[in-house]
């Protein structure tokens, strides 16, 4: 029981130490909130650039990995024989008579 009492009492005191100030000893101006919401805004606009770089890279990794895998499972294309140049193909039409 002593032990209890003892832990629940050293809790209470770590609890305490590292929680917020009630009263903070600094006085906040206007320029120190305009400090602050610029670093915002900066590393908001890096965490988006980030964002819209690392989505891109995953679906450019996509696309080449669905290419790949497309290019080793489908049948291979028909071999044509090559032409010989000034040949040209005649289209056949249907008479009429």
């Amino acid at each position: 029981m002593k032990q209890i009492i003892i832990l629940t009492m050293l809790l209470a005191f770590v609890a305490a130490s590292f929680g917020q100030q009630i009263t903070p000893n600094q006085n906040w101006t206007e320029t120190d909130y305009y400090k602050k919401s610029k670093k915002q805004k900066t590393t908001a606009w890096v965490l988006l650039g980030s964002g819209v770089a690392g989505q891109r890279g995953d679906a450019q990794r996509k696309e080449e990995a669905t290419h790949q895998l497309n290019s080793h499972c489908a049948a291979p294309a028909p071999r044509t024989r090559a032409r010989r140049p000034g040949f040209r193909l005649r289209t056949l039409r249907a008479s009429r008579v």
